[in-house]
């Protein structure tokens, strides 16, 4: 009969140093590893923290130099409420100061422009400012004040063959392109229009 051999003292605390080796650098190998995934997990984060802050500034961006463009009589209250409440800084200050013109003028003339945001793209900026360039077709038609002499002169130009007058208190249609700088500021985390460049 075989008797079993029981290692000696040595033996046993090598194994012993063994076995803490292993755990110890399992340990390290997990904490490592927890580590890189947090860092990832955390740039993976800011990434598409930044993407959305991008896209929102370029959406605000569209959205309030949309309604800027698009003005006519019947739409002017709803699109200035837009531009009112989507603007800050020396922008919203301006807008303000001109508002009431640029009512009187519309109203005047009957001034409808239709306006088409073409491309909207994030130029650069940081945490809480962005720079947007936007391009913008418009077409505009004013009529002539009734009764002006402009009025009454394209009214007898507009005369039919059977001396009638025809409908001709209409301008001719107006067709522009505009690149637009939309200067965006965060501000209590919603993206406003704080300063605008405007060229044809």
């Amino acid at each position: 009969m075989t008797k079993d051999v029981k290692p000696d003292k040595t033996e046993r605390r090598r194994r012993l140093r063994r076995t803490r080796w292993l755990v110890t650098l399992l340990t390290v190998e997990l904490v490592a590893a927890l580590a890189a995934a947090g860092v990832f997990g955390t740039m993976a984060y800011l990434d598409w923290q930044e993407s959305r802050d991008r896209a929102a500034a370029v959406d605000s961006a569209r959205v309030t130099v949309q309604a800027l463009m698009s003005i006519s009589p019947t739409t002017l209250d709803e699109n200035f409420a837009i531009v009112e409440e989507n603007s800050t800084g020396e922008f919203a200050e301006q807008f303000t100061k001109t508002a009431d013109t640029i009512r009187e003028t519309v109203m005047t003339y009957a001034t409808e422009q239709s306006a088409e945001v073409l491309r909207a793209a994030y130029s650069d900026g940081d945490s809480d400012s962005a720079t947007i360039l936007l391009a913008v077709d418009a077409t505009t038609i004013h009529k002539n004040p009734v009764g002006s002499e402009e009025d009454e002169k394209k009214k007898d130009d507009g005369k039919d063959k059977d001396g009638e007058e025809a409908d001709g208190a209409d301008r001719e249609p107006i067709d522009s392109h505009y690149r637009i700088k939309a200067q965006m500021a965060l501000v209590d985390g919603v993206w406003l229009l704080a300063e605008l460049e405007m060229s044809t």
